[in-house]
């Protein structure tokens, strides 16, 4: 490269160090990097062309020569920006991407950073044209730029979005609100930061009257905003270069740690506002892809192309409660049993079937839904602890299906520590029967039932309860207590208990839980011929084949397949007891 294009290529960079501010540091790099050239073209005659024109790259980009001169390249770079900022010249995207690349040089993720810088101008040069164009609303313009990248919580830099087609809160902020920024937008580019609760959050904002957060289309709320420059001074508080504000909040203060990626969180402005909209850990995309709670009490809105994969799956809008927010996190976890040939002979498997973009999308929206309203009461936290488990359980393997290893980790560490939680609030709990039917009216008790000090308590609940006298009228208690064994069936743990307490329930109770699992297809449970559970299950059958429409043809269609002589007694008795309460059909449920 002649000097001419080599002073081009560092303006076109924005990122030639002023020589007279530290000339023996300058002059030494230089040197440095002219013993690195002959290090190099060694290392191109051994063969490793690809790794020597990397770290070349890497090195001459961020005008150091080793990991010790990172420290120094840092302050520099902050002085710089300040320089430009002042004098109203900064280029906001290559500050960030300078930062970006030094911090994953030094945690040794170095990043392809010709790559990023060329990704990065191609952008803002698309935003550029856009904006002259007008005749749309800044988000718009925003998602036909960069709505092909996806969102997902685990850390990272803008550098990491453009190489990877997506990043966190942090990265994706930061990319935008730079591109605003140095697509002749400053004056309305702005970022918010939310520091409290569960998940801290940061997104880029347009303010142009209203604050418009881009990240979900929406009016910003609550946060600390500041102007899109200030990422500079979060940069240099975050890496010890300004001082600290010193109310930051203890929970902050470790936060880089729980990232594998490189992060600016201990830099950002300290604040106790919560998000009041879902961060998701992944949504496809990353524009529009969370609502800060404009459209409900929690802040839900799906994109409309998860809205109509809710629709396809004839899912309700909105749900009763937040409990129930697993029955639709449950029609993603669906599976199916299957024998397979092994060299020993055959054996079941179970086959779960690999989600698409937007059905990993809506579960993922969805377990972020639950997270979000978290209930003060202990059985409902339990439930919602139990049902958070189970979902990020089911994400994790799904989003191992999607190859996304690193949030396929951060899901089973979400699934865990939920799981954690669950444990810690059932000892907490002073259980009394209004408690035990308390858990038991969580319709959807299979999560719980996952977590074994509550699947004890579920059983224990059961069996108490199993002589009871069955009423003439629908028990709603019995229902309940059926989807609790419906489920505690299931899991190899407490399969043996159930079917030791099948023969103390009443016919009704058993007709009950026969009907619950035959309306699961994929029921995993082989039922023991003879047993009192599969001769449900016979009766059920004769009651599908039968059009009946009292007790007294349901008993004839039962003595018709050959049932023992004991259980069309039982049956007698029961729709006896019931046959002046109850009109109409007779109904398995109550």
């Amino acid at each position: 490269m002649s000097v001419s294009g080599a002073a081009r290529w560092l303006s076109v960079l924005g990122l030639a160090v002023a020589v007279h501010a530290a000339p023996p540091a300058v002059a030494a790099i230089h040197r440095r990097l002219t013993t690195l050239d002959g290090e190099l073209e060694a290392r191109f005659d051994a063969g490793d062309v690809r790794g020597a024109m990397h770290e070349r790259d890497v090195l001459r980009y961020l005008k150091i020569s080793s990991r010790e001169d990172v420290a120094r390249a840092r302050a520099l770079l902050v002085d710089e920006a300040r320089a430009h900022r002042a004098a109203g010249d900064l280029d906001l995207g290559g500050f960030l991407l300078r930062a970006a690349a030094l911090d994953g040089y030094e945690r040794g993720l170095p990043i392809d950073p010709l790559r990023a810088e060329a990704a990065y101008r191609d952008r803002v040069a698309r935003l550029e044209y856009e904006v002259q164009l007008g005749g749309a609303d800044i988000v718009s313009l925003m998602r036909k730029v960069f709505g092909d990248l996806d969102y997902h919580g685990n850390g990272g830099s803008i550098a990491d979005v453009l190489l990877s087609g997506g990043g966190s809160c942090e990265g994706l902020t930061h990319l935008l609100a730079a591109a605003m920024y140095d697509a002749k937008l400053r004056e309305h580019s702005f970022v918010r930061r939310w520091g409290a609760g569960t998940t801290p959050h940061v997104a880029p904002i347009y303010r142009l009257g209203v604050a418009i957060d881009l990240l979900s289309g929406g009016r910003a709320k609550g946060g600390v905003e500041f102007p899109a420059p200030d990422l500079i001074e979060v940069y240099a508080r975050h890496h010890g270069l300004a001082p600290r504000d010193p109310s930051r909040a203890a929970s902050e203060e470790h936060l880089e740690e729980a990232h594998e990626l490189p992060t600016m969180a201990q830099g950002y402005p300290a604040n106790d506002e919560v998000y009041p909209g879902l961060v998701p850990l992944y949504a496809g995309q990353a524009i529009a892809s969370v609502d800060p709670g404009t459209t409900g009490d929690d802040g839900y809105k799906p994109s409309p192309a998860v809205e109509q994969t809710i629709k396809d799956l004839g899912l309700p809008d909105e749900f009763d409660d937040d409990v129930s927010t697993c029955g639709f996190v449950g029609v993603f976890g669906r599976t199916s049993r299957a024998t397979a040939l092994v060299p020993d002979g055959a054996m079941e498997i179970e086959i779960e079937a690999a989600l698409d973009e937007l059905q990993l999308a809506g579960l993922l929206r969805s377990t972020a839904r639950l997270e979000k309203r978290r209930s003060k009461d202990p059985v409902r936290a339990l439930a919602q602890e139990a049902c958070l488990s189970w979902s990020y359980d089911l994400a994790a393997r799904q989003l191992s299906y999607a190859r996304k290893p690193r949030l396929a980790t951060e899901a089973a560490s979400r699934s865990k520590r939920a799981r954690d939680a669950a444990i810690e609030l059932e000892r907490s709990i002073t259980w009394n029967e209004e408690q035990y039917l308390a858990l038991l009216k969580v319709l959807y008790i299979e999560p719980l039932v996952r977590i074994p000090a509550v699947a004890d308590r579920l059983m224990s609940a059961c069996e108490r309860a199993a002589t009871e006298e069955a009423s003439i009228v629908p028990n709603p208690a019995v229902y309940y207590r059926t989807l609790a064994l419906t489920s505690l069936l299931q899991e190899p743990s407490t399969q043996e208990r159930v079917l030791s307490l099948v023969p103390k329930l009443s016919i009704e109770h058993r007709l009950i839980l026969a009907s619950e699992i035959a309306s699961k297809t994929d029921f995993a449970v082989t039922l023991p011929t003879g047993s009192d559970l599969a001769l449900a299950m016979r009766s059920l059958k004769a009651l599908s084949y039968a059009n009946v429409h009292s007790e007294d043809e349901l008993i004839a269609a039962v003595e018709a397949r050959g049932m023992p002589k004991t259980w069309v007694e039982e049956l007698r008795a029961w729709a006896k007891k019931r046959k002046d309460a109850l009109h109409g059909p007779v109904g398995v449920r109550p």
